[in-house]
């Protein structure tokens, strides 16, 4: 499906939407003066005035997707930022985009002479696939080397990368070249670092490395996996592997992101001690932050929030936290005395990034934001599909009202609807924001709500677009009896993040 390019913010007028993505869309990084992203189809870029562009394509097959997007912005080298607060080259000349992608079919094959019906997937069973590339501002993309032992089945968060200047690391599965695996190790994984000119030769392996993050001339990596009280983040200088500090997690901490400014400062989300409450029943929860750094390697509680940009910048974060009330704010935080200063609202956290429904275990974020002191990029759902969000100076952003999480969708009824002989009822509708899943029925008479319920989506439209339920025999039966009929229709289109369902509804005279 083709993306859409949105000339007129959707949100406020501080920040441009770049382009929709209609298939979703995950890793916002700045890069090449606007917006790359991934999404099941490929890799992306757009930036204010121009058509997106795609970089990279595939085609997803598998059942499970894990997506990495780096352009370094922030990090501190080249093509980023020098961490003082002020905009760098990630749009520049010469600006490197790194990617990784990720996806797996962890279904068993059939088992039984009842399953041979079964048709083939896309992706062979206990499959994966996985790509890793270099992407230079002219499009042009170098894929990375394989790791010497890959060879797992299935995937195990082998597409995680990250960029800093001229270096770039990624996860390996298996056990770097001349080493052995780890006692207990299921599953072994290396990281593995090397220059952008070079990127077959290894400058570095590091066993058992989980979340990781390089920026500056520093490397941040979670060795607990996902066995939460079992480990430890620590952040060393890359060039000469001296360890600066670590940071113990505790048997109730989880790490469920990592950021890490080019000094080595490092806010963690998920480990500290605030005591974090759901926005409401239905959402995910907040995690509690806290930040770190060479010079204090002592945890300084920063709040609780869901997500935060891929790393802090002279001092400032960006991250998304509750409040007000039942709203969530995306602000510009200070590590230095915990002020923030509000840059947008939503009507929940989902809007800005997809939240895990409740009953699903905690998960390591893509995250949702890039901020390189002056620019700032993150995806915000809309009826139409992801948007790309771009402001080119938080200095200027200024909350305005929350976008509504709703698609309602609107009836043009004039005069009566007519059932045709075989039962069919036409009605004209619209969805001005879009409707990407709408259930349409009849509520009303009681002998005519078990009508067959029309499943359609629509276009962000005023023009309208003509849908038909369709009669039964005896509800054609009931309607010849009554002739006129006044009947009240419902439409149930999907709300945004955790928001419930818009409910549109119409009344009018059916006749036969």
């Amino acid at each position: 499906m083709a993306l859409a390019l949105a000339a007129m913010p959707l949100a406020r007028a501080q920040a441009i939407v770049v382009a929709v993505d209609p298939n979703g869309a995950s890793a916002p990084v700045l890069w090449d003066g606007g917006v790359a992203w991934l999404d099941p189809e490929g890799v992306h870029a757009a930036a204010p005035g121009s058509a997106p562009r795609r970089l990279v394509s595939y085609r997803a097959r598998g059942s499970s997707y894990g997506f990495s997007l780096d352009s370094g912005s922030g990090s501190g080298g080249a093509g980023g930022t020098n961490g003082s607060g002020g905009a760098g080259g990630s749009g520049g000349a010469g600006a490197v985009l790194a990617y990784g992608w990720e996806e797996a079919n962890e279904m068993t094959p059939p088992m039984g002479p009842g399953d041979t019906s079964v048709p083939p997937p896309p992706l062979p069973y206990e499959t994966s696939i996985l790509r890793r590339g270099l992407i230079g501002a002219d499009g042009h993309v170098t894929p990375l080397p394989s790791c010497a032992t890959e060879d797992e089945p299935v995937g195990f968060g082998a597409f995680r990368i990250s960029l800093a200047g001229t270096a770039v690391a990624y996860r390996c599965q298996g056990v770097p070249p001349g080493a052995t695996a780890p006692a207990g190790a299921i599953f072994p994984s290396y990281l593995a670092l090397s220059e952008i000119a070079a990127p077959g030769n290894l400058a570095r392996t590091i066993v058992e490395a989980d979340l990781f993050q390089i920026s500056g001339e520093y490397l941040a990596y979670d060795t607990a996996g996902k066995q939460a009280g079992s480990g430890r983040v620590i952040v060393e200088n890359r060039l000469t592997g001296a360890v600066g500090y670590e940071v113990t997690l505790s048997a109730q901490e989880y790490v469920r992101a990592l950021a890490l400014q080019a000094d080595g400062t490092l806010v963690l989300l998920g480990a500290g001690t605030s005591a974090c409450a759901k926005a409401s029943p239905s959402s995910e929860g907040s995690y509690p932050a806290a930040w770190f750094s060479p010079a204090s390697p002592v945890a300084h509680q920063l709040g609780c929030f869901y997500d935060g940009s891929l790393r802090p910048v002279g001092g400032q974060w960006v991250a998304l936290g509750p409040g007000p009330g039942s709203e969530v704010s995306l602000v510009l935080l200070s590590l230095a005395n915990g002020s923030s200063r509000t840059l947008a609202l939503f009507a929940n956290a989902g809007v800005f990034e997809l939240q895990p429904s409740p009953d699903q275990q905690p998960q390591q974020l893509t995250p949702g934001a890039d901020f390189d002191g002056r620019q700032l990029a993150w995806i915000q759902q809309t009826c139409t599909g992801a948007a790309l969000q771009f402001a080119p100076d938080v200095s200027a952003m200024s909350p305005g009202p929350p976008p509504s999480p709703g698609c309602p969708m609107l009836f043009h009824i004039h005069g009566v609807l007519r059932a045709t002989a075989r039962g069919a009822v036409r009605v004209a509708v619209s969805c001005p924001q879009g409707c990407p899943d709408v259930e349409l029925s009849i509520a009303q008479p009681r002998a005519l709500r078990e009508a067959a319920s029309a499943y359609f989506s629509l276009p962000a439209s005023t023009g309208a677009s003509i849908e038909s339920l369709r009669l039964s025999r005896r509800e054609r039966a009931y309607l010849r009896r009554h002739r006129r009929v006044r009947i009240a229709l419902v439409a149930l289109s999907s709300g945004l993040g955790s928001a419930r369902q818009s409910r549109s509804v119409a009344h009018a005279l059916l006749v036969r």
